[in-house]
């Protein structure tokens, strides 16, 4: 049997490879979400200090900020 065939499991334990492999992509996908989750807010934040004028001027009212910061399509 080559080397080519061993999986990422030993004698049906994960290995300490396959292990850290899986908190690496858990820790990955947690800085993904926070950086996303920080970039709306920013969005939100901004877009909340706009006037109804400034918001009007941009096809926008109040009741988008949120669907525009989840990158839903804003319904006209």
């Amino acid at each position: 049997m080559s080397n080519a065939s061993i999986t990422n499991y030993t004698g049906g334990k994960a290995s300490g490879n396959a292990v850290a492999n899986l908190f690496a992509r858990i820790r990955s996908g947690l800085e993904t979400r926070r950086v996303e989750r920080a970039k709306r807010t920013q969005l939100m934040r901004e877009l909340n200090s706009m006037t109804d004028r400034d918001l009007a001027d941009l096809g926008l009212g109040r009741g988008d900020i949120d669907r525009i910061a989840l990158g839903l399509p804003v319904h006209r």
